[in-house]
């Protein structure tokens, strides 16, 4: 067991498939080795923005030829993070892989401790 924390683009998607299953309770099928972690990333977000399109207006689908930026990413988070948390802390975050492994470890964190503030109207 090792006590070093690594970031890489397959830790970024390990963690990104956390936050899509403290959101979800019928989880949507996910391939377990993807080709692309950065593809598959974009993917979850757009699963999790998707499945709130009746609060708010659906992200347009990205250009499937495109190949995914670590901006994009970070940007795709920030519209995650307004969406589910309301707020916006992405300038605390770099656009780099940590950063973006941090910010989504953030937005786990912030979901699982909310739980006890619901309620329902």
């Amino acid at each position: 067991m090792s006590f070093l924390v690594t970031y890489s683009p397959e830790s970024l998607w390990r963690r990104t498939v956390r936050l899509l299953n403290g959101l979800f309770q019928e989880k949507p099928e996910l391939t377990t080795t993807p080709q692309s972690y950065f593809v598959a990333t974009l993917h979850i977000h757009n699963l999790i923005l998707q499945d709130l399109s009746e609060v708010f207006d659906p992200p347009a689908p990205d250009d499937e030829d495109n190949i995914p930026t670590m901006e994009q990413i970070h940007a795709s988070l920030a519209r995650v993070e307004a969406v589910l948390l309301g707020t916006s802390k992405a300038e605390d975050y770099p656009n780099t892989i940590r950063g973006c492994c941090d910010y989504t470890d953030h937005l786990t964190r912030a979901l699982y401790s909310s739980k006890r503030h619901c309620v329902l109207l």
